[in-house]
């Protein structure tokens, strides 16, 4: 008895014959042979087990050559391990018993149990491990969203202290704005339509604009406007109202 409990029978020799089958495919060359030792086998029971092996290698065209072993139950009930000569080929036969075969099966079970516990515990931790980054992304995004949100906001805050700071440079505390609109209003109604003005300042109790041309964007009499000395910009002078004193 060997360490997998298989009988060493160095001379048994169970009944063999050589089965021919016609040229096709390997797997049909196969069929083709269990069929021919099943049908015409020389021993007849139902304690019988056929083993077919082949003794060429498959070639496209020819035809195939095997080997049938014919084994009883009883000899079987142990397992079996041998070799056998057959027209000068060494066949090994290795064949487990019911309850080697049976334990084998479960052997293969318990693997492929643990692989599929495995397999479901990786699935497990990828899924955690998705629903872990999802929620780190979510988190993410609302961080950016309240950082640009404060962004935004600090941009207003910033934004309403230049404004801030442009009215008080204007001088427009003790001013209202009805009073800025009115000057512009009057600028637009009075101004020479051939005209071209560029800009509209208003700065503690003046008004100036910056016009193309030397002549004077406002050709009514009522709104004096002094040019500047020099063009601020290439043919751009700069056209100042006098102020609330009557000075420019």
């Amino acid at each position: 008895m060997n360490d997998l409990n298989i009988q060493e029978r160095v001379r048994f020799k169970p009944f063999t014959r050589v089965v021919n089958a016609p040229p096709a495919w390997p797997w049909d060359q196969t069929r083709v042979a269990r069929l021919e030792a099943e049908h015409t086998s020389p021993v007849s029971g139902d304690d019988i087990t056929i083993v077919v092996r082949r003794l060429k290698p498959w070639a496209f065209g020819e035809t195939g050559k095997f080997v049938a072993i014919y084994l009883r139950a009883v000899e079987m009930r142990d397992g079996l391990k041998f070799e056998l000569d057959i027209q000068g080929q060494r066949i090994a036969i290795d064949m487990p018993s019911p309850q080697q075969r049976s334990d084998q099966n479960k052997s293969q079970m318990w693997i492929l149990g643990s692989g599929l516990v495995m397999a479901i515990s990786l699935l497990a931790m990828g899924t955690l491990t998705l629903q872990r980054r999802a929620a780190e992304e979510d988190r993410l995004s609302t961080l950016e969203a309240k950082m640009t949100r404060a962004v935004r906001e600090a941009t207003g805050i910033q934004k309403a202290r230049l404004d801030a700071a442009a009215l008080e440079e204007l001088d427009l505390r003790h001013r209202s704005m009805s009073q800025a609109l009115s000057e512009l209003k009057t600028l637009s109604l009075k101004r020479d339509p051939a005209s071209r003005i560029e800009a509209f300042y208003w700065n503690k109790g003046y008004w100036a604009v910056e016009a193309r041309g030397k002549d004077s964007p406002v050709k009514d009499a009522t709104v004096p406007l002094q040019r500047s000395t020099k063009p601020v910009r290439k043919d751009v002078w700069l056209w100042v109202a006098p102020g609330q004193d009557g000075q420019p």
